[in-house]
C-alpha cells in the first residue's frame, strides 16, 4: 500500500466565482457576527446608535472585506486590514481591557465565517481540499490580524504611560512648589487626574542621596517619584508604615535615604526641605555613627538637631554671648569646661553620671562644675537664660562634630 503526500492546494486553486459568492453575503455576515460578539461578550454590548457599536460593526466589516481580498488576491495590500486591527488594539488599551476580549471576537468571528464559508463551498460542489485549505487561510489570516491588534495595543499603551509619567513629574512638581495651594486648585486637580492618582490627605516625603540606583519596579503604583534628578525623592501617600518601609528597601536597597515627616500635602515643601536638611547632616557625619550614612533614617527622628544646626552664624554669635566669661581660659581647658557643662546642663545628671559618659573622674567633673559655677552662675540660676546656653551647648557641638 502506498500513501502519496498531500498537499494543500495553494490560494489560487479557489474557484474564481468563489469570491463572487462571498462578497453578496458580506452585510448578513457582519450582521451575525456583531449580534454573536454583543450576545457572547458583554463588555461589547452597546446600542445600536452608539459610537461604542458602529466602532465594531465598522471594524468588523474592514477585517471580513480584507479576508475576502485576501482569498480573491493573495498578493493585494494588507494596509487598510493592518490600520483596522492597530486601530482595535489601540481601542481596547485606551478603555483599559486587555485584549482577552478582542481575542474572543476574533474567535466569533472566525466561526461564523468558517460556517458561512463551509455552507457556500457545499453548495458550490467545492473539493474538500480547498475547502481545508479555505480552513488553514482563515485562521492564519486571524493569526496576522491579532498580532497587528498587539501591535496597537502596546502603541497605545506605550504612549499612554509615557503621558501617565509626564503628568505625574508635573504633578509632583506642582505638589513641591512651594506655597502653592495644592488642594484647592483646579489645575493641580486636572494634573491628578490626568495622572491617575488619588490625592491622599497625607503624604510622606522620602529624599535619596543623589546617583542612588533605583530599583523602579518595586515601586508601589500610587508612588510618586522623581529618580532623574540631582535631588532624587519620592512622595508616598498616607505614612511610611511597614509595608511601605519594605517597598522602599526593595527600591532603594541599602542608599542612603532619609523618610521624611508625614504631613498635609500642602506642607509638603517643608516636610522635603526637613528631610533633604537630615540626608545633608548625615553626610556631613552630624548625624549617624562612624561616618557611615544609614538607610531610611527618620527625620522625625532628627527634628531637634535640624533645628539647631539651621543657622551657623547664628550658633557662633550664641556661643560668642554666652560662652564669653570663659574666653580667658586656655583652649585645652576652655573646650574641656564647655563638654563638662554640656553634658550636664543637658542631662541633668549627677557629677558621676555626668564623668561616667565623660569618660572621667567624678571628682573633675566637681571642679570643672564649680568652676562653670563662677563664670556663668547667674545663666545658670535664670530658667530663660538657662534654657538658652544649653541650646547654644548642644548647637556649637554638632557644629563642631565632624
Amino acid at each position: 500500500m502506498t500513501t502519496e503526500s498531500i498537499a494543500d492546494p495553494p490560494l489560487g486553486a479557489v474557484p474564481p466565482h468563489f469570491t463572487e459568492l462571498m462578497w453578496p453575503a458580506l452585510p448578513g455576515v457582519v450582521d451575525e457576527i456583531t449580534a454573536a460578539i454583543r450576545t457572547l461578550i458583554p463588555a461589547y454590548d452597546r446600542p445600536d446608535e452608539s459610537t461604542y457599536h458602529r466602532i465594531m460593526t465598522l471594524g468588523v466589516e474592514t477585517l471580513v472585506r480584507g479576508f475576502i481580498v485576501r482569498v480573491g488576491d493573495p498578493s493585494a495590500p494588507s494596509i487598510e486590514r493592518n490600520a483596522t486591527a492597530r486601530a482595535l488594539g489601540h481601542f481596547e488599551a485606551v478603555e483599559g481591557r486587555s485584549l482577552d476580549e478582542l481575542n474572543a471576537a476574533f474567535r466569533v468571528a472566525l466561526r461564523i465565517c468558517w460556517h458561512r464559508t463551509a455552507e457556500a463551498a457545499w453548495r458550490e460542489h467545492i473539493p474538500a481540499g480547498v475547502i481545508a485549505a479555505m480552513a488553514e487561510t482563515m485562521i492564519d489570516y486571524v493569526d496576522e490580524v491579532s498580532e497587528q491588534t498587539v501591535i496597537g495595543y502596546r502603541s497605545a499603551q506605550a504612549r499612554a504611560d509615557l503621558a501617565r509619567k509626564d503628568a505625574r513629574k508635573a504633578l509632583l512638581a506642582a505638589i513641591l512648589q512651594q506655597g502653592r495651594p495644592v488642594p484647592g486648585d483646579a489645575e493641580f486637580r486636572t494634573l491628578a487626574l490626568a495622572a491617575d492618582w488619588v490625592v491622599p490627605a497625607q503624604v510622606t516625603p522620602v529624599v535619596v542621596a543623589a546617583g542612588t540606583k533605583f530599583t523602579r519596579s518595586a515601586l508601589d503604583p500610587d508612588v510618586l517619584a522623581e529618580t532623574d534628578s540631582y535631588q532624587p525623592c519620592l512622595l508616598v501617600p498616607g505614612k511610611a508604615g511597614p509595608a511601605r518601609l519594605a517597598m522602599l528597601s526593595a527600591v532603594l536597597e541599602d542608599a542612603p535615604s532619609v523618610i521624611g515627616c508625614t504631613v498635609p500635602i500642602d506642607q509638603t515643601p517643608d516636610a522635603l526641605r526637613w528631610a533633604r536638611r537630615v540626608l545633608a547632616l548625615s553626610e556631613a557625619r552630624v548625624i549617624g555613627e562612624d561616618g557611615a550614612v544609614p538607610p531610611l533614617t527618620r527625620c522625625d527622628d532628627h527634628l531637634v538637631t535640624v533645628l539647631l544646626t539651621s543657622d551657623a552664624s547664628m550658633t557662633r554669635y550664641l556661643a560668642g554671648r554666652h560662652l564669653a566669661p570663659l574666653r580667658d581660659l586656655s583652649p585645652a581647658t576652655r573646650q574641656r569646661a564647655i563638654d563638662t557643662l554640656r553634658e550636664w546642663v543637658t542631662s541633668r545628671g549627677s557629677a558621676v553620671e555626668v564623668a561616667d559618659r565623660l569618660g572621667v573622674h567624678p571628682q573633675t567633673v566637681r571642679y570643672r562644675l564649680r568652676q562653670m559655677e563662677d563664670l556663668v552662675g547667674e545663666q545658670l540660676k535664670d530658667p530663660t537664660s538657662r534654657f538658652v546656653l544649653e541650646l547654644t551647648l548642644r548647637a556649637a557641638y554638632l557644629q563642631r562634630r565632624p
